[in-house]
């Protein structure tokens, strides 16, 4: 694991990433697609807030447990407070 952590550290430094604000995290996935079953980040009040969402595998898949944890893990890392939306009936 180390070997692939700094081969994409290496990647990352060559297209000028800011390495001190990278960090890795290996977690079970059931999709690759965490754009979709990972948080937002969101400024609430001049803080900065992960929004999680929840994910159902767009109601296609049936195996999405490890995909529906991801936001709660993204959000847990940097320190953020977690925000859940809530149902309301917008008409």
């Amino acid at each position: 694991m180390l070997r692939q952590k700094a081969k994409r550290r290496k990647v990352l430094d060559k297209a000028g990433a800011l390495l001190a604000n990278v960090r890795f995290h290996r977690w079970k996935t059931d999709r690759i697609w965490t754009r979709d079953s990972g948080c937002i980040y969101v400024e609430e009040a001049g803080k900065l807030r992960a929004l999680h969402l929840r994910f159902n595998a767009w109601a296609k898949y049936p195996n999405y447990a490890h995909d529906a944890k991801l936001g709660a893990l993204m959000a847990v890392p940097p320190r953020r407070k977690r925000l859940i939306p809530r149902k309301t009936n917008i008409k």
